[in-house]
């Protein structure tokens, strides 16, 4: 597993490097089952960080790609299942009109998670994100973000296409 923060640069980087190891060390190794490149869209679409995706992906893994690219942030995915927020931290966001700007959605979640029981401070080192997600309906998350639903949708279809695959045990 790589893993890169800093932007899309560095996880341009990472990736890049993640695909040119594979090939050295792991040889004839078997296909990975998924392949998730994150970005933010960062005010561009999710179509255009899917295709950004795509287009730095080698041939060989390319059908396992998803993008997991937050329209336009990631903190609109913490804040898509208000119920289930509610339930891991205490309090459910006060959405209001949705906008574009990261420090919007960066001071909604910041203000959930205050007003909740999750300690006080900073809420990027996200760890109330695995008990959210394990909580999550993500058929409800869906409906209120159209890039986790495409998320959502194109990991189901990649894991069922390695059912039954060579490799894919």
């Amino acid at each position: 597993m790589f893993s890169a923060r800093g932007g899309h640069g560095v996880a341009r980087s990472a990736f890049a490097e993640y695909q040119r190891s594979r090939s050295v060390v792991l040889g004839d190794e078997p296909t990975p089952d998924l392949v998730v490149v994150a970005v933010d869209t960062n005010r561009s679409t999710f179509a255009a960080a899917r295709k950004s995706a795509e287009d730095a992906t080698d041939a060989t893994i390319v059908n396992r790609l998803v993008a997991a690219a937050p329209d336009p942030h990631i903190e609109r995915w913490y804040l898509a299942d208000p119920p289930s927020l509610r339930k891991i931290v205490g309090r459910a966001p006060e959405l209001g009109h949705q906008k574009c700007e990261r420090r919007h959605s960066q001071r909604l979640l910041s203000e959930t998670l205050d007003r909740g029981h999750y300690p006080a401070g900073r809420y990027d080192d996200v760890g109330f994100a695995p008990r959210l997600v394990k909580e999550m309906d993500l058929h409800r998350a869906g409906r209120n973000d159209h890039s986790l639903r495409a998320f959502v949708r194109r990991a189901r279809e990649v894991l069922r296409g390695t059912i039954g695959e060579p490799g894919s045990e």
